[in-house]
């Protein structure tokens, strides 16, 4: 008999589809680029940045797919048609929080590993691809401990009022 798994939902508000598609870009991009980088060195080191955001995109596919297959097609679709924002909600088990985390530090490894330019042409990303990301796994991070969703719109304009450039969504800070 299987264990049930308890689910949380997560609730999108906003979702900009055009620079979500540029985030999925630059993330495949990076991932081909990494996977080279990968095959030429030969034996994985497996605490290699490389290696690590490779296994991390594996386990979001393997473990994590079949919480993220019908909103990812949702909003294929409806960018497809030419929508710019929509809601969605997902529901995610409560375990996946220490996943987030441990993606979003390998993310953080990443772009410092682009920008130091030594193995790859791939750049980091943009500030608003970086700010989108933030806002996402923000987002699923304060949800999933009970945080109530704040929407894109909302965090960018919070963002832009601070004057840094950057959100700095943390789970622990208290919804806007």
């Amino acid at each position: 008999m299987s264990e049930q798994v308890a689910l949380v939902q997560v609730r999108l508000v906003g979702v900009p589809l055009p620079l979500r598609a540029r985030s999925v870009e630059h993330g495949q991009d990076l991932l081909r680029k990494l996977a080279l980088v990968q095959i030429a060195a030969g034996q994985p080191d497996t605490r290699s940045v490389p290696q690590r955001l490779l296994d991390v995109a594996d386990e979001l596919g393997t473990t994590y797919g079949s919480f993220t297959a019908g909103p990812t097609a949702e909003m294929d679709a409806a960018l497809d048609r030419g929508v710019e924002t929509m809601d969605l909600t997902y529901e995610v088990p409560a375990h996946a929080r220490a996943f987030i985390h441990q993606v979003v530090e390998v993310l953080k490894d990443a772009e410092e590993f682009c920008r130091a330019g030594k193995y790859l042409l791939t750049l980091a990303a943009p500030p608003d691809v970086a700010a989108y990301r933030s806002w996402i796994f923000g987002k699923f991070d304060r949800q999933i401990v009970g945080g109530s969703p704040i929407s894109w719109a909302d965090a960018r304009q919070a963002s832009n009022s601070r004057c840094d450039g950057h959100l700095q969504d943390r789970a622990g800070a208290p919804d806007a």
